[in-house]
């Protein structure tokens, strides 16, 4: 990780406190930051398995589309649900109490997933598995709210949002690489169900709340116009439904949940179906594991080139990146609606080009092109910008819990698009969705943080 994210000392002044901590103000941000980014990559191997594990299970189990899309359903109806409640958790217990309860929960519930058989054992055990992930997110935003100032939002945020993309090619290489020795459906839960818990003792001490837990104050805000402003510094609790109206009274924040909904619909429709798709396409179901992994590679790049452009060059304002990238993402998509003709054509002009690795690289490219505004959106940066300290995890799980409400349609929706109408289809329709998407940017143009405490 570039040392100038995390060492923004001129940027990010500290009032001094009477009481001398252990260590300095950076060596505790710096401990934060890298904790939160391993665990919440971690947090994925417990998540993104489901979507390859599904291969292995039809097989063995003879899980029909439609059954699978039912689970995944569920489960990310659940997820949906309890962000609206984990995200005011974290505001109110602090985010790393949340953070650490959802990783034991999601441990649990992944154990004894491995151990079941039927649709009906499956479809609860992901809920009760994706309700304590929903806790995830929230506590990080949380955390990362508390040690960096308003004009590193975006730099900070797109720099911890790697971490759900790096979390998801590890989760794929992972499950690929069992897949590849032979072991059976099972051990793609109990493994890494195991890796996260082994990671989540190994965080545990290095990861503070807040910089007053470290004995340090809060950075300043280089906006605030009274930087001895101790009411302000002390951050007063607000009413756990007082967040929600003050959060849905903003136009633009309602907007923003709107967007959330299209693009975690879309994100989640890669990660679930991209192994089937490539397995469809010849590849074995290891190489369809490894191949799904372009998605979340791209999109690490797409993460951090959205998050730093717009802090760099365009003041805080996320709109105009998103609708650049949301254009790359529908020409992405439509090329994968017509691949086998596209494909024609540049063997006719002379390109020779295999199907297959023209899948790849579209896919690539629509990671990187559709993972940067979902950062900002879902990600987290615009959650600060709209909540301040006092209401990001509340707006983060508003956010996400629109998003994911969005998302159910991955499952049971894209299962029964595919069933009746194929891929071609499926991709026409996420492209559709995407230029609905860049009608919402159009409308939140302007908009930019809110530079709140």
């Amino acid at each position: 990780m570039p040392t100038g994210i995390l060492e923004q000392r001129q940027a990010n002044p500290v009032i001094p406190d009477p009481a001398t901590p252990r260590h300095g103000f950076s060596f505790y941000r710096n401990s934060s930051f890298l904790g939160l980014l391993i665990l919440y990559a971690a947090y994925y191997l417990c998540r993104q398995n489901l979507g390859i594990a599904y291969l292995p299970m039809k097989t063995a189990l003879g899980l029909s589309p439609m059954a699978f899309g039912t689970i995944a359903s569920l489960g990310t109806l659940v997820y949906a649900l309890g962000k609206f409640a984990t995200g005011p958790l974290a505001d109110a217990r602090g985010g790393r109490f949340v953070l650490f309860l959802g990783l034991a929960g999601s441990v649990v519930a992944s154990l004894i997933f491995s151990l079941g058989s039927g649709v009906a054992f499956f479809a609860i055990f992901w809920a009760v598995n994706r309700l304590f992930q929903s806790m995830g997110w929230g506590g990080v935003v949380s955390i990362v709210s508390r040690w960096f100032n308003t004009r590193s939002h975006g730099t900070a945020m797109g720099a911890i949002s790697i971490s759900y993309q790096f979390g998801a090619v590890l989760a794929a290489l992972l499950v690929g690489l069992l897949l590849s020795w032979g072991l059976g459906w099972r051990s793609l839960f109990v493994v890494p169900a195991l890796v996260l818990a082994a990671i989540g003792m190994a965080t545990h001490w290095m990861i503070w709340n807040s910089p007053g837990d470290a004995g340090h104050r809060a950075p300043w805000d280089n906006h605030s116009a009274n930087a001895n402003n101790a009411e302000a510094l002390a951050e007063p609790q607000t009413a756990y439904l007082a967040r929600f109206k003050i959060l849905l009274s903003n136009r633009l924040f309602v907007l923003m949940c709107l967007l959330s909904f299209i693009l975690t619909l879309l994100r989640e429709c890669f990660n679930l179906w991209m192994p089937a798709y490539f397995f469809e396409m010849g590849a074995t179901a290891a190489t369809a594991a490894f191949k799904s992994a372009v998605f979340p590679v791209l999109g690490c790049a797409g993460t951090l080139f959205a998050g730093w452009f717009s802090d760099r060059y365009l003041k805080g304002r996320r709109t105009p990146i998103m609708g650049a990238l949301l254009c790359g993402l529908a020409l992405s998509l439509l090329a994968l609606s017509h691949l086998k003709t596209i494909v024609e054509r540049l063997a006719q002009a002379g390109f020779a080009l295999d199907q297959g690795a023209a899948a790849v690289i579209l896919v690539g490219l629509a990671g990187f092109f559709l993972l940067g505004p979902y950062s900002l959106v879902g990600g987290g940066v615009v959650a600060l910008d709209f909540g301040g300290r006092q209401r990001a995890s509340t707006a983060a799980g508003l956010l996400d819990g629109v998003g994911y409400l969005g998302a159910i349609l991955a499952g049971l929706g894209l299962a029964k698009i595919l069933t009746v109408f194929g891929w071609s289809m499926a991709f026409g329709l996420m492209a559709a969705l995407t230029f609905a998407g860049l009608g919402l940017c159009a409308a939140l143009w302007r908009s930019g943080p809110t530079r709140q405490n």
